[in-house]
């Protein structure tokens, strides 16, 4: 599709009764530059669709009827931006609120992405930064990519890897053979993986890239997507000046220590989510180790995971759930995905949470 100038157009999803948010998202995107926008009703009520009716022309709404998923929600985004006239999208979450100089930035940062010579083939896709993603912010302190992000420990499952606690004074932490960056400038750095959640992609990108997995339903499916699009030859920068202000206070846990540390203590209402996550996260580790030929160590640290999980369960007299986390585990595993697990119509399914 040919354009002559830089044009954004944004897309996002919704679910529950969240009019209030998306509603300030979408009037700070048309700020900021959005030539458009398209909303996903992901399972949203009528009082939110009615909430963004006043926009017009240029807010398009697509109702799903039901909650999908991230997944679901997200294909269908990304589905709207490839039909738009303009030349670029961006995906946001709907609680993503950019500031008004953030499409410039974007713009900005493209054009740096382009000069470098991974760029030339217009491959391009930058990440906002999001202060709770403890990856990005690891990056932004001063640490590697290597060390950032869990998806570098080779052979791990969400960073996890037996042989690095081991050796935890160890210097090389990460493994031999683990993803690492090809450029990095000042303004820049190369990830190899980003959330939803202020991704741009290029028109070249949406072009090519398939959608995301629905199979996923949610949790870890936006990791999964942007990791295909890293094997596609799409390179993902990390822009740090584009700061996400997420409204609606999302944090992220450490996916080693807090994390596996109250699993099992997950209160009941909240089980669906820890099992959805570590279902999809032992999936995409998986392939990640089939990738990088580390099946082996990737099936010894599963293992130990699984036996401290066991363990934790017996300790806190939460059996019955530890097994089920198991099973999810070893759902992923095979590659049993798929809606295993309802989702609540009350409660917000929050799209790429988890480890990065």
């Amino acid at each position: 599709m040919a354009v002559d100038r830089f044009s954004v157009s944004v897309a996002t999803v919704t679910y529950g009764d969240r009019g209030d948010l998306v509603r300030e998202t979408v009037s700070r995107a048309l700020r900021a530059g959005a030539e458009h926008v398209t909303v996903i009703l992901n399972g949203a009520s009528r009082r939110t669709g009615l909430m963004l009716a006043h926009f017009g022309s240029r807010v398009d709404l697509v109702d799903l009827g039901v909650n999908t998923g991230s997944a679901g929600g997200f294909a269908a985004a990304l589905k709207a931006l490839k039909q738009r006239p303009e030349s670029h999208g961006l995906l946001l979450d709907d609680d993503n609120w950019i500031n008004a100089a953030s499409i410039e930035s974007f713009r900005a940062a493209y054009r740096e992405a382009r000069e470098l010579p991974s760029g030339e083939n217009e491959l391009v896709a930058l990440a906002a930064f999001h202060a709770a993603n403890t990856s990005q912010a690891a990056v932004v302190a001063g640490r590697t990519v290597r060390d950032s992000f869990p998806i570098c420990t080779r052979g791990s499952i969400e960073g996890f890897d037996i042989s690095n606690r081991i050796r935890a004074g160890s210097r090389n932490r990460r493994g031999a053979g683990a993803w690492a960056p090809d450029h990095h400038t000042a303004g820049l750095t190369e990830i190899p993986l980003a959330p939803y959640g202020g991704l741009f992609l290029s028109r070249a990108v949406l072009e090519i890239c398939d959608d995301p997995r629905t199979d996923f339903v949610l949790y870890n499916d936006d990791y999964e997507f942007t990791r295909r699009l890293s094997r596609q030859g799409v390179r993902i920068y990390l822009v740090p000046e584009i700061h996400i202000q997420e409204a609606d206070g999302k944090s992220q846990a450490d996916p080693v220590e807090s994390y596996l540390s109250t699993v099992v203590r997950t209160p009941p209402r909240e089980r669906w989510r820890v099992l959805y996550r570590l279902r999809n996260a032992t999936y995409l580790y998986r392939e990640e180790a089939r990738q990088s030929r580390s099946e082996s160590r990737f099936g010894l640290n599963l293992l130990a995971r699984l036996i401290l999980v066991v363990l934790a369960g017996v300790r806190h007299r939460r059996f019955r759930f530890s097994i089920q986390v198991v099973i999810a585990h070893i759902d992923g595993f095979r590659g049993r995905l798929g809606v295993r697990y309802s989702l609540p119509t009350s409660t917000y399914v929050q799209s790429g949470s988890g480890p990065s």
